[in-house]
């Protein structure tokens, strides 16, 4: 929920300039694209284009009348919850993932390259040398970060440090570009002990080929990759979550189609937990053995975090909202103030829980109730919002289309003036 507009005419918004086309599909035939500046870029699965080249949209200073179809105001920043931070990239871009080592150490990345860093007092643009969209960006610590793209597009850098970074790219998990696909999602618990969602090959009914890169637990040969393609499970890894190595959440929609086979519908909200393999139990190469658990949704689940092992949420299309405890024998369905597709969850613990989505949507779980918070952005032509992370509850960011959102803490309710 946004403050009506009409009660904050003072604050000016920014005026993005974006066009909206027709409806594209998922990641993998655009992901490792490296089109010209004037051609279009492809949202993950948002379904519309947005044109790059764009100008970079200002703020303005002129005064204007709020009844002009033209005129776009915002809240004052002082009077919502979370507040517009200049990002460093253009106007034009689109920032898909957030991830930081401390409040002053936060990167985000996305469309075409698009990379930028925060310091702890403002967003710096430092884009890797590679025109790809990249999905999502982790790190083991603040000279371990690693932004992905697809299977042939893993890039790893020692971090920000002596005012710029250096982006390496891995060498491609397998040489043939047949078994290229897009990756999705990244998330681990040190520099050796970490997985990364892909798409699987489009190998007919059964699409077994691998979705997840895992780290080599081997040393490897000199130019190998040191990640190995391991599982055999159906569908795209949208989202990755666990306590420990021994206790991992993924999100899996097996919507995909192609000539031969069309995944079932209701296999969209798919949800398996990650336990060690017992001897004897082929997981094609995983170390970890997955059993489905039901999460009471046929949509497509794109988000994942837990506070604990024993309190994991996940999100999805449609203001999809569901949450798991250990004795629980399937997710638990969490009341939702919207319909928006929501896009990715982080919080600080069970009481303390943000959500972001479509049309600029967020959410927050105070531990008794999901509510809608307030936002510096326009009532219309709000941007999707696709990441979400924070070094502690006063410090949160978002990030999405065309726009950063930071907030700092509660504030206080706008006064009731004349």
């Amino acid at each position: 929920m946004k403050l009506s507009l009409d009660r904050h005419l003072r604050a000016r918004a920014f005026a993005p300039v974006l066009a909206l086309g027709s409806a594209v599909g998922f990641l993998g035939a655009f992901a490792n694209c490296a089109a010209s500046e004037q051609e279009p870029g492809i949202d993950i699965d948002a379904g519309r284009e947005v044109t790059l080249g764009a100008p970079d949209a200002q703020p303005s200073d002129a005064s204007c009348d709020a009844d002009d179809a033209g005129c776009v105001v915002a809240p004052d920043c002082s009077q919502v919850d979370w507040c517009v931070v200049p990002s460093g990239v253009r106007s034009s871009e689109r920032l898909t993932s957030v991830w930081g080592s401390s409040k002053t150490d936060v990167w985000a990345v996305g469309s075409r390259g698009s990379a930028v860093h925060y310091d702890g007092a403002a967003w710096k643009a430092v884009p890797i040398d590679n025109k790809s969209t990249f999905f999502s960006v982790w790190g083991s610590g603040p000279s371990d970060v690693w932004a992905v793209s697809d299977t042939m597009t893993i890039m790893r850098s020692g971090g920000f440090a002596d005012g710029g970074v250096t982006w390496t790219r891995l060498p491609p998990v397998s040489v043939a570009p047949y078994f290229e696909t897009a990756t999705t999602v990244m998330f681990g618990f040190g520099p050796d002990d970490f997985r990364i969602g892909t798409q699987p090959k489009d190998d007919g009914p059964n699409q077994t080929s691998g979705n997840m890169l895992v780290k080599a637990a081997s040393p490897v040969e000199e130019g190998k990759s040191p990640l190995t393609r391991v599982g055999g499970l159906k569908g795209t890894v949208t989202g990755i979550w666990g306590s420990s190595p021994d206790d991992v959440w993924i999100l899996v929609d097996n919507r995909r189609t192609n000539s031969n086979y069309q995944g079932s519908a209701i296999e969209a909200g798919k949800t398996l937990h990650g336990r060690p393999a017992a001897p004897g139990v082929d997981t094609k190469g995983d170390p970890l053995d997955w059993t489905p658990v039901d999460s009471q949704a046929t949509v497509v689940l794109r988000g994942i975090w837990g506070s604990s092992a024993s309190d994991v949420w996940a999100v999805g299309d449609h203001g999809t909202v569901r949450r798991i405890h250990p004795n629980d024998l399937r997710w638990q369905i969490v009341d939702s103030p919207t319909n928006a597709n929501l896009r990715a969850v982080w919080g600080t613990g069970p009481e303390d829980i943000w959500i972001v989505g479509d049309a600029g949507t967020v959410l927050h779980w105070d531990g008794l109730e999901l509510k809608p918070a307030t936002t510096q952005l326009p009532e219309t032509d709000a941007p999707n919002l696709y990441g979400v992370w924070g070094s502690a509850a006063d410090d949160v960011w978002a990030v999405g289309e065309r726009t950063v959102l930071h907030y700092t803490g509660a504030k206080a309710p706008p006064s009731e003036g004349p």
